[in-house]
């Protein structure tokens, strides 16, 4: 915290206890990962960055009462690492600067889900 004339600036801390999940795409043959953490106090927002496995990013933001994000109809294989951090507000006498990003990475193997239609009642037999 730092008092600059009528000014004080409090950095925001990052979000903690970020994880992914993943399930089926909107887009058949893909894939959607989200993001959830725990709420910041103070904070102005989130802004979330995607790295893909082609080195590509994605962003996507929240307000400051949604601590989750959706990046839907993906479809690489391999290492993704969801990077969020606190939006700060420097409106008023107490200004709140963003805080550094927290980052959680996953490797996603995904393998499009098909209907089973093999019986496995065959191979039990009753004595």
């Amino acid at each position: 915290q730092t008092q600059i004339g009528d000014s004080t600036y409090t950095s925001l801390t990052a979000p903690q206890n970020l994880s992914i999940a993943t399930g089926q795409g909107a887009n058949s043959d893909t894939f959607y990962i989200s993001g959830s953490w725990d709420s910041v106090t103070n904070n102005n927002g989130y802004e979330a960055v995607l790295r893909n496995p082609n080195t590509t990013t994605s962003t996507a933001s929240a307000d400051s009462s949604t601590n989750y994000v959706v990046f839907d109809n993906l479809s690489s294989v391999g290492s993704y690492s969801l990077s969020v951090k606190s939006v700060g507000d420097s409106s008023t006498n107490n200004k709140y600067l963003d805080s550094e990003f927290s980052t959680v990475t996953s490797f996603i193997l995904y393998d499009e889900i098909e209907e089973f239609s093999k019986s496995f009642t065959n191979l039990i037999t009753f004595k």
